[in-house]
């Protein structure tokens, strides 16, 4: 399912990885995370979107549950940045949306190289 209205742009942080300094292989990437909103496993996870991939967004009763292909069968979570405890809102470029449970969003890139939205069916 891919969710077609945009509710905004959302403000993000992001960071060069270089994983050449470990695996001259590999080039060096560039990850984002909404402001504020990393992910939380087994640790924090503060850059988590890539370029070119979508982020779907379900609530499971507890918290904000973050899917992606890449993530596997790992359950990965919006927590706040300061605490770790669960989120439900994000910074947008014309201010602050919560998220409804019950709805579903997702998170991907206007275009390709475009900025980072935020959607719901």
């Amino acid at each position: 399912m891919t969710t077609q209205t945009m509710l905004g742009v959302l403000a993000v942080e992001e960071i060069s990885i270089y994983d050449h300094e470990y695996r001259t292989d590999m080039p060096a990437r560039t990850m984002y995370q909404p402001v504020g909103v990393p992910l939380r496993n087994d640790g924090i996870f503060r850059h988590w979107m890539l370029r070119g991939e979508t982020y779907r967004l379900e609530h499971d009763g507890t918290g904000w549950r973050v899917h992606n292909d890449l993530f596997g069968d790992h359950e990965y979570r919006l927590v706040d940045a300061q605490d770790a405890q669960y989120v439900s809102r994000f910074l947008l470029s014309g201010g602050e949306l919560f998220l409804a449970a019950g709805s579903i969003y997702e998170i991907r890139t206007v275009e390709p190289m475009g900025p980072w939205a935020l959607y719901t069916s």
